[in-house]
């Protein structure tokens, strides 16, 4: 294939200009020094992804997994790990809106214009918790004129139900309205054998509603209001438990051996085969429940865009909050055994000033303030049953109460020295405090009062029940840090740009949500920081018929805040890394072969590794074979961060054959694929997720010009079964448990736009 044909094929087709915010402002994707990964609402919708990980598993280097306790995001093996006293490091904004906690994340997106994936800290535009790369997230807004779309998707074998409509128009001269909403629901993917009436899990039922007015009563004024309603509820989790009977030279484990293994009551054979033998939450005389997930969700923001002097003002105002109620079994077992019930409520409130100076000056800058108040509240109990001379059955009773202020004072200069040649450089300024009232009760669950003398020290029991007890103890702390970041771009031509880019991040510290020691030292954790380097190159080949873009990174971590699971007992305790660094290669491909055909590939090489962690956690074979100083630490110098593949990626083949004038076939193929990755932060070798690949693909027809569209969509084609989460079984560390990501699914799916 020469090139000479590769530019005879594509000289009637151009690929879309893709348009970002990136930098806070509208620009190309092609004109901005960063790399970034874009989705589009329509390819969203038509392939029926509807949560967050379902998006981010099609993104190389960027992966959102579900875990015991919450949601993990990383990016370029960069995340923050399973406690809920973390922001996460990678920042998640929907129209602006900072989305920091786990719990918000699994909430869904629909009637979405656009995803940005930017990788890399993006301290000065989108502020602290962007240490690892942030998700940019565009809404749909009422249009010009009248219009909307109903939409429908039935999938045959977990009987999931997406029905989604949106109608959004003019309704004046200056006011404009879109209201748009959205039901799911699903059966799941992995039968729980244990309850009495088996089910499929996890069994979902979702509703989110939104409302989105613009008033433009001149061409110098616009104001956005957003009002967002949820609900999700999810009863039943894919955790599945996996070597059990454990192999030699390992014997079965207490919980293990008695009540999982092959041939007992509950059809398990221990190996991920769609089925579960755990789920059953409750205490001694409170009855046993299933596992459920209950959350509501509010949002409710305010833009104003005001230009004044061909500069432009910027108000954000917004509240979000949630509450989560959650059961969760962690023993792994069919029996009672170890489990948690918690409440989670989360209010917060922020405000954003900017303004922004015109473009096409030899001088544009932007500068902006930022603060953010916010209350946490965890109401959390843990249930026992510790066997003697532990003194029996307990229960842990915890609240943590948080209150945080964030104060950010942020701002960029664009020196555009000549036509083809331009340097930026930012600088943000961050003061984050946090004030805790943290009380933790041990008890018995008999009669529910304290009794400390049923955990003595000494006593070998799990933690966080060989701890002192500690009643109302308060915690304060206050982070700041000036972050710089400089940029310079050069243009060949309209279509080639090369770029090298220098960051900083900073993440503030916080508090450990289950720290079992009053000691302010062991309940706090210390701020993380990067220093980050990217060289790119970003060009449009064939007069915009192809896109190629490429960038290459080295980020230096230091006081790295990872979430460690202790081998022993059910709770995962934060520590801080000494130092890491992330390496590696981004490509992004798109070409436009003809008008009809198109070919997209995003692939990327990561090197990702402790440079010192003198302090690691022990998996259970360490322990087992006595490496380092096990049971208690091992040196990670040199071992791989979790969710770092060495290649991960996709290839994308979509071609259009029209069948008459107002009648077309799409037919869509891509693969995702992945290298080994490790999914715990003890890196046990037990757990790691081999390397795979996924194919997917979609027929659709339409017709009436686009009007309606009827398809067939089928993900995860060959079946491949994988996890993105897993431990050691609590009642029995010899054996281990994962979570089934989703298995293969095809639906059917209809849309009629009007």
């Amino acid at each position: 294939m020469s090139v000479s044909w590769l530019a005879s094929a594509s000289a009637q087709a151009v690929l879309d200009d893709i348009v970002v915010t990136a930098q806070k402002r509208v620009e190309s994707l092609q004109e901005v020094p960063i790399s970034i990964n874009t989705v589009d609402g329509d390819s969203i919708q038509n392939t029926g992804i509807e949560r967050l990980e379902e998006l981010t598993a099609q993104l190389p280097n960027i992966t959102v997994t579900q875990t015991a306790t919450g949601d993990q995001l990383y990016i370029r093996g960069i995340g923050s790990g399973t406690n809920t006293g973390f922001e996460q490091s990678v920042g998640t904004f929907i129209d602006g809106v900072y989305f920091g906690r786990d719990a918000q994340s699994r909430s869904r997106f629909f009637d979405v214009e656009r995803v940005e994936v930017l990788r890399g800290p993006q301290s000065t535009y989108f502020g602290q918790n962007t240490i690892a790369g942030a998700l940019n997230i565009t809404t749909r807004r009422p249009g010009e004129a009248l219009e909307g779309y109903a939409s429908a998707l039935y999938e045959f074998e977990q009987e999931e139900v997406i029905l989604s409509a949106a109608v959004g128009g003019p309704l004046s001269d200056t006011f404009g309205l879109r209201v748009a909403g959205q039901y799911s629901g699903m059966k799941g993917w992995v039968e729980n054998v244990t309850l009495t009436n088996a089910r499929d899990e996890p069994d979902t039922e979702n509703y989110i509603g939104r409302f989105t007015g613009v008033w433009t009563p001149t061409d110098q004024f616009d104001a956005t209001v957003k009002l967002e309603f949820g609900r999700f509820d999810e009863d039943g989790r894919t955790l599945q438990a996996d070597d059990c009977p454990p192999p030699a030279p390992f014997a079965p484990g207490t919980a293990c051996g008695l009540s999982l293994g092959p041939g007992s009551a509950f059809g398990f054979d221990g190996v991920l085969n769609d089925k579960k033998s755990s789920g059953v939450v409750g205490g001694l005389g409170s009855g046993a429940i299933p596992e459920f997930g209950e959350q509501d969700t509010a949002l409710a923001t305010l833009t104003v865009d005001y230009e004044v002097a061909e500069h432009v003002l910027t108000s954000l105002t917004a509240y979000s909050g949630y509450e989560l109620k959650r059961a969760v079994d962690l023993d792994v077992g069919p029996l009672s055994f170890v489990n948690f019930t918690d409440d989670n409520e989360y209010d917060q409130i922020s405000q954003e000033l900017r303004i922004a100076s015109p473009v096409g000056r030899t001088f544009e800058y932007l500068a902006g303030l930022y603060f953010q108040s916010s209350d946490l509240k965890i109401a959390e109990r843990t249930f026992v049953a510790l066997p003697p001379p532990a003194g029996g059955p307990a229960e842990q009773f915890t609240n943590f109460d948080q209150d945080e202020e964030s104060l950010s004072v942020f701002g960029s200069l664009t020196w555009n020295i000549t036509d083809s040649l331009r340097g930026t450089v930012g600088l943000r300024y961050t003061e984050v405090e946090k004030e805790l009232i943290r009380s933790l009760l041990l008890g018995d669950p008999a009669t529910g009062q304290p009794d400390f003398a049923r955990f003595p020290l000494g006593v070998q029991s799990p933690p966080p029940f060989a701890a002192i007890p500690h009643i109302d103890n308060k915690y304060k702390r206050k982070d700041d840090d000036t972050v710089p970041s400089f940029n310079i771009q050069y243009m060949f031509n309209d279509d080639i740009m090369v770029y090298g880019s220098y960051a900083e991040g900073f993440k503030a510290g916080g508090f450990d949500q289950r720290a079992a020691d009053p000691d302010p030292a062991n309940v706090a954790f210390d701020p993380e920081t990067v220093k980050s380097y990217e060289l790119g190159a970003k060009t449009a080949l064939f007069d915009g018929a192809m896109t190629l873009n490429i960038a290459g990174f080295i980020s230096e971590y230091k006081d790295l805040q990872v979430s460690v699971f202790t081998g022993v007992g059910i709770v995962f305790f934060v520590d801080n890394a000494a130092e890491s660094t992330t390496q590696g290669i981004e490509i992004d491909w798109n070409w436009a072969a003809t008008e009809n055909l198109t070919f997209k590939v995003a692939a990327s090489y990561l090197d990702a590794s402790y440079d010192s962690f003198p302090n690691g956690p022990c998996s259970f074979l360490d322990t087992q074979a006595g490496v380092g100083n096990c049971p208690v630490s091992r040196d990670f110098k040199g071992e791989n961060l979790t969710f770092a593949p060495d290649y991960s990626g996709y290839a994308d083949a979509e071609y259009i054959w029209p069948l008459s004038s107002d009648l077309e076939l799409l037919l869509n193929l891509n693969v995702v694929f992945s290298d080994e990755f490790d999914v715990i932060s003890d890196n046990d070798v037990r757990l790691r997720q081999d390397s795979y690949a996924k194919l997917n693909a979609r027929v659709a027809l339409s017709g009436g010009g686009g009007i309606w569209e009827i398809g067939l969509v089928g993900r995860n084609l060959n079946d491949e079964e994988t996890s993105h989460f897993g431990n050691d079984m609590p009642t029995s560390p010899s054996s281990t448990f994962r979570f089934l990501d989703r298995t293969r699914s095809i639906a059917i799916q209809g849309r009629y736009n009007f």
